[in-house]
């Protein structure tokens, strides 16, 4: 019996794939589509003896020149499978056709470091993929292990890790971990991002529910001016932090990162992004107390990584002082259904690029 693709199928049996897949990211579940509010998109499959054996979520972005298929964080299938690979993008491509869409852009869920990087990058250019080595955008990540050969790394492990707890508690800085709406505002107030909403996180939090956390850095500032006055700072140094308690307060929010934990049960990776830190409070490296705060609630649901990502992550910074290692995704890979309508919209992007 041969494959067979299906432009719709369950949401339990797309679930229940999804789960069980290797590796998956927040943006390949369903949730993702109602969280960003897209109005057209579609969950498609094949099916092997009538077992799913492979689905994506393709968004619909429409344009004045045509529309793109959209496939976040790529197919959920064996990349590997270079008959399956060509069966899906033959019915993709045919989709593609039936919307008007002019290009099928796929960025796989798949690091550089998975050994049969070339055999799927083949796969995809063997059927007329054109390959960017590139991601979604300029994100550095790296990853976490939470685990050491096949056991899961203690909680007393970690603590090693975690240098400064007595270096916070002198100065007055404290974590907290939220999933209330309510704070959603003081995230918004400490990132400054052109990817944040509080409309964004609010409907990751409502989607996602109980899997997204808001990790906050918190500072007392008359315990901090204590602590600097102790140590002989400068008089500017203080009256900074004086003014802050006339216009603020004894307490402030100085940093904080956002998480989501996974839902698949095999490598499963908590994502930490949007992780910040207010300038004045740089010198405290409270993203050491925001990244064991994420290790605590991960190893709560039994993740197996951290994956950190930012745009502006000091890469070295975390592979120096967590032994976490570097990953870079194989690339940005587009599919071209009409050449006219895809080379107008890249003009289009370029000008607008070039006009900012």
């Amino acid at each position: 019996m041969g494959y067979i693709f299906k432009e719709k199928i369950a949401y339990k049996e797309y679930v229940d794939f999804i789960k069980n897949c290797d590796y998956l990211s927040f943006m390949q579940e369903n949730l993702w589509a109602k969280t960003k509010e897209y109005k057209n998109y579609l969950v498609v499959g094949v099916y092997d003896d009538n077992k799913l054996c492979a689905t994506a979520q393709i968004i619909i972005n429409k344009k004045k020149s045509g529309n793109q298929f959209y496939i976040p964080n790529g197919f959920l299938l064996d990349f590997s499978n270079k008959p399956l690979v060509t069966f899906f993008t033959e019915n993709i491509k045919g989709l593609a056709k039936k919307y008007h869409a002019y290009v099928i852009d796929v960025y796989p869920n798949i690091s550089t470091k998975n050994t049969n990087f070339n055999i799927i990058h083949n796969n995809l250019t063997d059927n007329a993929y054109r390959w960017f080595n590139e991601y979604i955008d300029a994100t550095n990540n790296v990853l976490f292990p939470l685990y050491k050969g096949k056991k899961k790394v203690t909680k007393t492990e970690l603590k090693k890790k975690y240098e400064k707890r007595d270096f916070y508690l002198r100065r007055g800085i404290s974590f907290e971990v939220s999933d209330s709406l309510e704070d959603i505002r003081r995230l918004s107030e400490l990132i400054d991002d052109e990817y944040f909403s509080d409309d964004l996180v609010g409907n990751l939090m409502m989607n996602f529910k109980e899997r997204v956390k808001i990790i906050i850095a918190k500072i007392n500032l008359p315990f901090y001016y204590a602590y600097l006055n102790d140590e002989g700072a400068p008089k500017a140094d203080l009256a900074k932090i004086d003014e802050l308690i006339d216009v603020i307060g004894d307490e402030m929010d100085i940093g904080c990162a956002l998480i989501i934990l996974p839902f698949n049960t095999k490598n499963n990776i908590c994502e930490y992004i949007y992780n910040t830190i207010k300038p004045l409070f740089k010198e405290l490296e409270v993203e050491d107390g925001l990244l064991y705060q994420a290790m605590i609630e991960a190893q709560k649901f039994g993740c197996n990584f951290i994956k950190i990502s930012n745009i502006n992550l000091n890469t070295d910074y975390y592979v120096d002082h967590f032994q976490c290692f570097p990953i870079k995704y194989i690339g940005h890979y587009s599919l071209v259904i009409n050449k006219f309508q895809y080379f107008l919209n890249k003009e289009v992007k370029r000008k607008k690029e070039n006009s900012n």
